[in-house]
């Protein structure tokens, strides 16, 4: 395998070029690798930065202000739910108010997902992060 290839990247097109029964082969196996032999890696969750809402805000305003707000999150899992979101907004004529609303809670539920997936982890090692 060549040294400059994205390992991750590379894995990523591998599953997106599957079918999906494939996919679901992978990922299955993946997800036994980690159980079986993958590191748990202790992560401190950082707060997010608070960031004030401008009183006129766009929609792409607010994802970017978002995104700067929430650093630790992974943009992978908010992607999709959040391309939806401003697909309503720029196809549909959805308010951006609402649409910015929605995105608002999107990233605040991705970070406590994150927090309590942190927490989890720590007290099986008998550790909290607060």
């Amino acid at each position: 395998m060549k040294k400059n290839i994205n390992k991750s990247q590379l894995l990523t097109d591998y599953f997106l070029s599957l079918d999906p029964l494939y996919q679901e082969t992978l990922f299955e196996f993946a997800e036994y690798l980690h159980k079986k032999h993958g590191k748990k890696r202790n992560v401190k969750i950082s707060r997010p930065e608070a960031i004030p809402r401008p009183e006129k805000e766009s929609v792409i305003a607010a994802m970017k202000r978002l995104n700067q707000t929430y650093p630790m999150l992974n943009k992978q899992k908010i992607l999709e739910p959040a391309s939806d979101l401003l697909s309503a907004h720029l196809l549909k004529g959805e308010n951006a108010f609402n649409i910015i609303e929605k995105l608002e809670q999107l990233f605040l539920d991705e970070y406590q997902k994150l927090r309590e997936q942190s927490n989890t982890s720590s007290l099986k090692k008998g550790k909290r992060i607060s």
